[in-house]
């Protein structure tokens, strides 16, 4: 039952058993090869009018210096984001450890990037749950907090962008309903953060009208959510919020930056910020596992705002990906492997 205590032991379930039925499942979904048709058609429009030579002749030209940098940054990102998830759980000295929650966010980004579903927000709150007990429902409603910030964040970052960058006309059409999207969602979850503790009366009236053991998981998941979203509730743990996604938002710019570097390409804030928004906006296309294609294709489109020939951009687009999406899903790979040797060493034996 996910009551926000923790338990001893985890359960003796790893994770990779499941993720192979989620797999299984993937493959099955509509979704996923809609992704693999989107993949395919932005793999064509990516290398129309390319020079595959000059591309190639550009690939072996990378400072590895700057690669190291851009890969040392992608890990200070998602240490701050481990962070700043670690500053939403209940400040009473029972918050997941760094050292459960970063391996439970890289699972989590490395599934998202492998099976283009979303699942990896799942996959973290189970892997946080397997590492230290952790509520998955607490988890995941700190998730949906986490979420909000980078929606807002978003929204400021494409807005203050729109002074500056020759946006194409379906990015300004987009970001109308960004505003709406940003707008709602806080609307929607400040309401329900001040108003979830109110209703717990009727929550626990209608547990009575269920059996007994439903009725304590309903009051105790819905116990959890209200604890999920209390940062909501003040204003110092806002701000906190927002300042560990402030930070997020630098690290992965400043990565986009080190690859521009990398290659000698034009680099500077606005440009590392544009492809950050275009790259974070694209998130939500379907793609094939990987984002292949996808992700190359955005790349290309932020780079070409700022006059960058179509050759040099299909590179940088593929380092990006390099260090970025296939250093994300091998840290993930490793990460998944530690979480299910420790879930094994942690079982206790028949009797204990």
């Amino acid at each position: 039952m996910d009551d926000g205590t923790r338990r001893s032991y985890p359960s003796p379930s790893y994770p990779g058993r499941d993720l192979r039925q989620i797999g299984g499942d993937t493959l099955r979904s509509p979704r996923f090869w809609l992704g693999v048709a989107a993949s395919i058609g932005t793999i064509y429009l990516a290398l129309r009018h390319i020079d595959l030579r000059q591309a190639y002749h550009m690939l072996g030209s990378i400072r590895l210096t700057w690669v190291s940098i851009g890969l040392c940054l992608v890990v200070i990102t998602m240490v701050t984001k481990a962070a700043r998830w670690r500053s939403l759980y209940p400040r009473d000295g029972s918050s997941p450890h760094m050292s459960a929650l970063i391996p439970s966010l890289l699972i989590g980004a490395g599934i998202n990037l492998l099976i283009p579903a979303r699942l990896g927000e799942l996959a973290r709150a189970y892997a946080l749950q397997r590492l230290e007990g952790e509520s998955k429902v607490l988890s995941l409603s700190t998730i949906v907090v986490e979420k909000w910030a980078d929606l807002v964040f978003l929204f400021v970052t494409f807005a203050g962008l729109l002074l500056i960058v020759p946006w194409p006309d379906w990015l300004v059409g987009w970001s109308r309903r960004l505003l709406i999207g940003a707008v709602g969602s806080t609307v929607i979850l400040v309401v329900g953060a001040f108003s979830l503790d109110r209703a717990e009366p009727l929550v626990q009236s209608g547990s009575r009208h269920l059996p007994a053991r439903w009725g304590d998981h309903l009051i105790q998941s819905w116990r959890a959510i209200c604890q999920g979203m209390a940062p909501l509730r003040s204003v110092s743990r806002v701000s906190a919020l927002l300042g560990w996604t402030a930070l997020v938002w630098a690290f992965s710019a400043a990565a986009n930056w080190a690859v521009l570097r990398a290659l000698a390409l034009p680099a500077s804030p606005v440009i590392a910020l544009t492809l950050l928004v275009i790259l974070q906006a694209g998130s939500a296309l379907p793609s094939s596992p990987a984002r292949v294609g996808v992700f190359h294709y955005l790349a290309i489109v932020g780079l070409e705002l700022f006059h960058v020939p179509r050759d040099e951009a299909l590179v940088f687009a593929f380092w990006l990906h390099m260090i970025v999406v296939i250093w994300l899903i091998t840290l993930g790979a490793m990460s998944l492997l530690w979480v299910s040797l420790q879930s094994r060493a942690a079982t206790p034996s028949p009797g204990v």
